[in-house]
C-alpha cells in the first residue's frame, strides 16, 4: 500500500452486487480494494434490488467500510373493473381479492385475466416496472344470449316481467341471465 492510500471494503446482502466508484465499475461484493485518499460516490447495484449509494471518504492507512442490505425491487398493478367485484388471475393463478385492488410484484411480464359471471373475460399482458404503478382497467362487456320464442298459432304477445317486448315469432338478444316471460 502506498503512503497516500487507504482501503475500501464493500459488503452486501445478498452478495454478488456490482460496486461503482464515481460511476466506474470497480468490482463485485464482497470487495476490498486500495484507493487514493479522497471522497468517492459509491453505488451498490444488483438486478431486481434497490440501488444503494453512499458518499465515502478514504483516508491513508484506514479502511472505509460500506455494508448494505439490498431490498427487493417491486412495482405495482392497480387493477380495476367495471363492474367491480371481478375475479383476477395472474399468470393463471387466482388472486385472493376481487377488483378493485393493488398488487405488489417483482418487475416482469405478467398475464392478467379478469372474469365475472355473465361478462366476457378480459385479458391483458402487462409489464411491471420497478417502483412504478401500472394500471389495468377492464371495461367488462356483458355476455348476450338469444331468445327465440315461437307459438302455434303465431301472434302471441311476449312479455319479460310486465314489459311487452314483441309478438311471436320473436327473436331477441338480452344479457345472459334469468328472465320471467
Amino acid at each position: 500500500m502506498f503512503v497516500n492510500e487507504g482501503t475500501l471494503l464493500v459488503e452486501s446482502t445478498p452478495e454478488g452486487a456490482s460496486v461503482y466508484g464515481d460511476n466506474a465499475l470497480i468490482g463485485q461484493t464482497p470487495l476490498k480494494k486500495a484507493f487514493s485518499n479522497g471522497s468517492y460516490d459509491v453505488r451498490v447495484m444488483l438486478p431486481g434490488f434497490e440501488t444503494q449509494g453512499r458518499k465515502v471518504t478514504i483516508e491513508k492507512k484506514n479502511t472505509a467500510v460500506v455494508q448494505v442490505n439490498l431490498s427487493k425491487q417491486y412495482g405495482k398493478l392497480d387493477i380495476r373493473s367495471t363492474p367491480s367485484g371481478a375475479t383476477v388471475l395472474l399468470d393463471g393463478a387466482r388472486q385472493g381479492q376481487t377488483t378493485p385492488f393493488e398488487l405488489q410484484l417483482p418487475p416482469g411480464k405478467y398475464v392478467v385475466k379478469i372474469q365475472k359471471d355473465r361478462f366476457y373475460p378480459y385479458e391483458e399482458t402487462v409489464v411491471v416496472e420497478p417502483s412504478k404503478t401500472r394500471p389495468v382497467v377492464a371495461d367488462m362487456v356483458r355476455q348476450l344470449g338469444r331468445m327465440v320464442v315461437e307459438t302455434n298459432p303465431p301472434g302471441a304477445k311476449v312479455y319479460i316481467g310486465e314489459d311487452l317486448i314483441g309478438t311471436t315469432p320473436f327473436t331477441h338478444e338480452k344479457p345472459v341471465g334469468t328472465y320471467v316471460m
